[in-house]
């Protein structure tokens, strides 16, 4: 393995110092430019996203509407517009010479109908703080998961069972508080589980945004911490057959992962898309050693149909996840004895010679997703959006057991979820806007029999209905923003005793949640957000009722039942700032304040159970404190060089008990520096990054008998270096990359296998993506 990265090393040193050589002879010089204006009045449309497809190469246009984009080979290019607003417009250019008035003109009268997407728009749009990864960043991320992908977002972290598993952290919030929309549609796979990833094929998402801060008025009870948004490219109506293919290698797991997607416009009303995903990891490494039954393995395909008409929009969708991981051998322990000496040790207690096997504890999950919806442009001002969307999510969980009980799941649960939504949006005038929605959920949980053991969540069915209003005015200066949300929820659960009697328990919950905010945009530069939030959120039934292992995580749960909805303050700040080709910022600032704030406690008690010994955790109540800082700052050294930092800090305190909160994210950062080219020789975009990651040790935590303190701060390098050529005469992206490049041994306070393993070693990838 150490001359396996020494090799790696080297490679990747030689390909930095040939990618400098190559930017000393640039024989690419022309240039496109031109303007983009509305059809109907000619006026200019800023921030207008003007890309190359099948190259990285694009702009945004000024206040002007004017764009350029320079250092182009000559040849043959497809020029795409997007704009808020806007259908997308697309032009075919043969470049051999310098092209000047090469303009525009997007309809955007069909700005109720088609919800184009702005990958690198700073003016905001509304005044939560919502960022979007650009498509570097979403590229980068192709082949892991979502929460790593957006962990790239300042005020992002993530939360980790082990290697393979993780999830998101918004602001120190996350499961329950977090909202995933997957296509449009809110995502319900079993999202309570801290060690239960996101059942979603990142593959399929175009468009990764998270929106940060209480936003429970448009997204619902669940996004009290935030939400993240995953959308699809649009349909390519009137588009000939084209297709992309991804191959991703990695060396730490010996395997990889990759997807093919293909599309096409059918006549003039119709278009499809169909995607198919692959994923095979074996263990995957600590420096030091094997982790012992971390393997992964993956298949997943989507497919969407539309029919498009002047004012109405029909569309298909299908979409099928489904994943078994492995859970780290060594976290099932036989006595508390062994439990103990697992937590002071160095190693894991079980190591064994790398494999792709997955054996117990494991878990098999699969997710199904149908989604009917329709869009309809009525008199020209108004929008109606109707979806329907059916889910049924299936995760089953093998314990270590002996004999016939081995191949039994210990935990085998079935999640059916209904949703209808309608949303009526309307231009009241050219400066206000309306939206009015209603949201209905009806869901059935259930518990497969014969798995030998009582199940950690109760059977239950939940039906939920919300209904909003927001209303927004905008100007060229300021944005003003209001809405208003009422929810009802109403939850029957049942479970047997260890009497085997039948216990029924019945919940109704209502309340509603509010938000005001305003941005001010002082010139072309400089803007100014506020956003003050009250949320709510009624306890989940694993909250209230959950009683056993939860065997991914190896740690006993017990819920409470007398658990009451949590409420929500939230006063948020961003500062925006953005100079064209200097450099670009984002600050945000944040309070939430918590009545009834509802987690997880770790308890002194290692308790023995006949499926071994594990610690013991309770959902408790307190009322809290949550705030922090977030930084995103790009600077653009020159035209090849960018210097960027991520980073984030929050401090969480527990009002009543005058301590520290358990599990809140560390101060960490990430910053890189980049080079990057037009076109060099026959390769386009040719990039070279390199970066650190550092997090500080979690000083704030409440110290808890039996619970080890939190781990020591670390740093991690990474590198990548890529280009883009042409195979067959179609795009060919290359890339290779690696990740943790000193191989530091090191232990995350966000993971919850801390106690008993390192984090991953030296990894090196090797990333290709193909365009036909």
């Amino acid at each position: 393995m150490q001359c396996l990265h020494k090799t790696c090393l080297y490679a990747v040193v030689m390909l930095l110092i040939q990618g400098f050589g190559f930017a000393q002879n640039n024989p690419c010089t022309l240039s496109i430019s031109g303007y983009v204006l509305d059809e109907h009045d000619s006026s200019p449309l800023a921030f207008a996203e003007v890309s190359i497809r099948g190259l990285f190469a694009g702009t945004i246009t000024d206040e002007s509407g004017y764009y350029e984009i320079k250092e182009l080979c000559p040849g043959k290019y497809t020029l795409v517009v997007n704009h808020i607003g806007c259908e997308p417009v697309t032009k075919v250019l043969e470049l051999t010479g310098n092209v000047v008035g090469f303009n525009f003109y997007p309809e955007h009268h069909q700005e109720l109908l088609e919800e184009a997407v702005i990958v690198k728009e700073k003016s905001r749009q509304e005044a939560a703080a919502k960022v979007q990864l650009s498509k570097v960043e979403l590229e980068s991320s192709k082949g892991k998961s979502i929460a790593y992908a957006i962990e790239q977002i300042g005020g992002v972290n993530t939360l980790n069972t082990g290697s393979g598993i993780s999830k998101p952290v918004i602001h120190g919030l996350y499961g329950n508080r977090i909202t995933t929309l997957n296509n449009g549609v809110q995502q319900e796979d079993q999202q309570w589980g801290l060690e239960h990833s996101l059942n979603i094929d990142a593959f399929t998402a175009e468009n990764i945004s998270v929106v940060k801060g209480v936003s429970a008025v448009q997204y619902g009870t669940g996004a009290i911490g935030g939400a993240v948004i995953l959308n699809p490219a649009a349909l390519p109506f009137q588009e000939e057959f084209k297709g992309t293919f991804y191959g991703i290698g990695e060396t730490n797991g010996r395997g990889g992962s990759s997807s093919l997607q293909v599309q096409q416009g059918l006549g003039e009303y119709f278009a499809y898309r169909a995607q198919m995903s692959a994923k095979k990891l074996g263990d995957r490494s600590a420096p030091d050693y094997v982790l012992s039954n971390t393997a992964t393995s993956e298949l997943n395909g989507s497919f969407e149909l539309g029919y498009k008409r002047e004012r109405l929009n029909l569309s298909a969708y299908y979409s099928h996840f489904s994943s078994e991981l492995g859970i780290l051998r060594a976290s099932h322990i036989g006595n508390v004895t062994d439990l103990q000496l697992a937590l002071n040790s160095d190693r894991p207690t079980v190591i064994e010679p790398f494999t792709y096997s997955i054996g117990n504890p494991r878990q098999e999950i699969s997710h199904d997703l149908a989604k009917l919806e329709a869009k309809w442009l009525w008199k020209e001002k108004t929008l109606l959006k109707a979806t329907y969307a059916f889910q049924l999510n299936r995760r089953q969980e093998f314990d270590v057991r002996r004999g016939a009980l081995a191949d039994v799941a210990a935990n085998n649960l079935s999640l059916k979820t209904n949703t209808a939504n309608l949303l009526l949006e309307r231009n009241h005038t050219k400066k206000l806007l309306g939206k009015f929605g209603l949201d209905l959920l009806a869901q059935e949980n259930s518990n497969s029999a014969g798995t030998g053991v009582r199940p950690i969540l109760p059977n239950y069915n939940k039906y939920q209905a919300g209904v909003f209003v927001i209303e927004k005015w905008q100007s060229p200066k300021w944005i003003l923003e209001a809405g208003l949300r009422y929810d009802y929820q109403d939850v029957l659960a049942q479970k047997r005793d260890i009497n085997q009697e039948v216990i029924r328990s019945q919940f109704n919950f209502s309340n509603w949640a509010a938000s005001v905010g305003a941005t001010k945009k002082f010139n072309s530069h400089w803007e100014f957000s506020t956003l003050l939030s009250y949320a709510y959120r009624p306890p989940h039934v694993n909250e209230l009722l959950s009683e056993g292992l939860h065997h991914g995580a190896a740690v006993i749960e017990e819920g409470d039942i007398n658990l009451v909805p949590e409420k929500s303050l939230n006063w948020s700040n961003t500062l925006s700032i953005n100079y064209a080709k200097k450099w670009q910022a984002e600050l945000t600032a944040y309070a939430n304040t918590f009545d009834g704030y509802i987690y997880l406690r770790p308890q002194p008690e290692l308790r023995l159970t006949n499926r071994g010994a594990f610690p013991v955790q309770q959902y408790t109540q307190t009322d809290a404190l949550l705030a922090g800082v977030d930084l995103r700052t790009e600077i653009f050294l020159s035209p090849q060089f960018t210097y960027k930092i991520v980073g984030s800090w929050i401090y969480g305190w527990d009002r009543l008990e005058g301590d520290y909160l358990v599990l809140m994210p560390p101060a960490e950062a990430t910053h890189s520096l980049r080079w990057e080219r037009k076109a060099i020789l026959k390769l386009s975009n040719p990039f070279v990054e390199f970066g650190q990651h550092l997090v500080a040790e979690q000083q704030q935590y409440p110290e808890i008998e039996n619970v080890p303190a939190p781990p020591s701060s670390y740093q991690t390098l990474f590198a990548s270096i890529g280009a883009s050529t042409t195979l067959f005469k179609r795009a060919l992206d290359i890339s290779l990359s690696a990740e943790n490049i000193l191989n530091n041994t090191y232990r995350s306070y966000l993971n919850r296998q801390r106690y008993f393993a390192d984090e991953l070693g030296f990894n090196f990838l090797i990333k290709i993506k193909y365009q036909f």
